[in-house]
This record gives C-alpha cells, sequence and structure tokens, in this order.
C-alpha cells in the first residue's frame, strides 16, 4: 500500500498511533535538559552529491541509558507499525515554503503473537544495545533525491513498533512486558540531528 503524501506531513500522517509518537518526540524536544535513552546519527559517506545523485546512509543507535535496548530491525524504506521504521526527509532551504510531493510506503502488521511467542522473537531476532553501545544499520537509500542544486537538510526519525490497529496503550504494555522478561527495554521515538548535504551540477 502506498500513500501520497506531502513533505510537510511527513512525520504525522500514519494514523493515531502515529500522532500519539510525534506528539512524544515534540515532548521530548521541548524539555532541553532531558538526555535522550536512545541517540539517532545519520552516517553519510560523503557530503557533496550531484545534481539527483542517490544519497545512500547508515543510521546509528546509541544506548545513552543505563539499561539493555532492543528493538526489531527497523525498517529503513517504509513506514512500518510491526518492526518500527527510521525515516529520513530531505528538505532544501531554497524550496522553504512550498510543498512537495513524495510517495510513502506504508505497511500495517500485526503483533508477534503470545507472550511467549514475543519473548522467544526478542532473544533471537531483535537487535539489543548495551548500555553505552551503539547499532550501526545497513545502507538504505533516502528518499527523496536531490533534485536541486544548493544545500539540502537531511534529518532521521526513528518511530518504534506500534499498534497499527485497537488500543495503542495495551499494544505498548505487550512490548513492554516482553522487553522486561528479556531483561530490556523498549526504547522511544528518536529524533537525528540535521546534516547538511550539497547538491552540485553534474559533470
Amino acid at each position: 500500500m502506498r500513500q501520497f503524501l506531502t513533505a510537510m506531513l511527513l512525520s504525522c500522517v500514519f494514523g493515531p498511533a502515529m500522532t500519539l509518537i510525534c506528539q512524544e518526540i515534540a515532548d521530548q524536544s521541548t524539555n532541553k535538559d532531558a538526555r535522550p535513552v536512545l541517540a539517532l546519527r545519520i552516517i553519510l559517506t560523503k557530503d557533496t552529491y550531484a545534481l539527483n545523485e542517490k544519497v545512500v546512509a547508515k543510521y546509528e543507535f546509541a544506548n545513552q541509558s543505563d539499561r539493555t535496548l532492543c528493538l526489531p530491525p527497523p525498517d529503513l524504506k517504509c513506514s512500518n507499525t510491526r518492526s518500527g521504521s527510521v525515516l529520513t526527509t530531505a528538505r532544501s532551504p531554497a524550496r522553504a515554503g512550498q510543498d512537495r510531493d513524495i510517495f510513502i510506503c506504508d505497511y500495517c502488521g500485526g503483533d508477534w503473537g503470545p507472550g511467549a511467542k514475543l519473548l522467544s522473537q526478542i532473544e533471537k531476532h531483535w537487535i539489543k544495545i548495551a548500555p553505552n553501545k551503539s547499532y550501526v544499520t545497513e545502507t538504505a537509500e533516502i528518499d527523496p533525491r536531490l533534485d536541486m542544486l544548493g544545500e539540502w537538510q537531511l534529518e532521521a526519525r526513528y518511530f518504534p513498533p506500534q499498534a497499527a490497529f485497537g488500543d495503542p496503550a495495551r499494544f505498548r504494555k505487550y512490548l513492554k512486558d516482553g522487553a522486561n522478561r528479556a531483561g530490556c527495554v523498549i526504547p522511544e521515538p528518536a529524533q537525528s540531528a540535521t546534516v547538511a548535504v550539497n547538491a552540485v551540477p553534474s559533470e
């Protein structure tokens, strides 16, 4: 299923559960003294690209807490309620105030079954990040492309798993209980620092 969206609505258009997560991110950003449990960073191979060149990136998840974090391998291309996702926006200051139409794929999945099955999934397949350690994802292409010359600002957001249907609070409790049994904690949403890159004419 694909949704036709505008860039200015990218972060908060995935239904009540995603809207709640967006509010949590906003609440975190207003507290400048709070140190986030999970720090997200965009890793690029360079900072200058030819016009319309594909931009690929990795993402670093750094655990800044004193508890082990655990999360399903996030989807790096689509919004995914089951596994969680990392979505990256690319904004050009020269396009400020203009809506930009982009496509975002959206997958609405269920849970991992009964508690015992969830525990097995966490122990065998989820990412675990010890305190003060980090995890780096595989490489993924960033969409949209840099289709205007000049500076662009890249920003990534991590959205943890959420309920595609039903009660979001109940789903979070289901995940929290499973993580507790596995000896870890589900991280909250996270937002990266902005990374500036430049698009130059193709040779």
